[in-house]
């Protein structure tokens, strides 16, 4: 693996530490790296977001994030939260590793009310 994942990776794990992410993170990045492998794709796009797309959990109270999901799960824009803290996370984690960041063309803020949840606009 390469040292900017290594450094994405731990800079992550803090992040991670909820909701059983870390392992889940850990297969999804395995598959990744078979798919890149198979079928081709961009690892410097492919890998960091595979282990940056759930940090934002960390942001939502654990007894909350269960209800997130299944048929019974609450509000789309509940869940949305964790999209949004992710993002600021990811974010903040890959300047640290001085990552070419692009940013993405049109409106993308993000804004949320919940205490805890990071908030602002790119």
């Amino acid at each position: 693996m390469k040292k900017i994942f290594k450094e994405i990776w731990q800079l992550s794990l803090p992040y991670l530490n909820t909701r059983m992410n870390t392992l889940h993170t850990e297969i999804a990045m395995g598959f990744a790296f078979k798919l890149i492998e198979k079928e081709g794709g961009e690892e410097d796009v492919v890998i960091p977001a595979i282990i940056l797309h759930d940090v934002g959990w960390k942001e939502i109270p654990e007894n909350l994030q269960l209800k997130f999901f299944g048929p019974n799960r609450v509000s789309s824009d509940s869940y949305r939260k964790h999209e949004a803290a992710g993002a600021k996370i990811a974010r903040v984690i890959l300047e640290k590793v001085d990552a070419q960041i692009v940013k993405p063309q049109g409106d993308y803020s993000i804004s949320t009310s919940q205490k805890g949840v990071l908030s602002g606009s790119w």
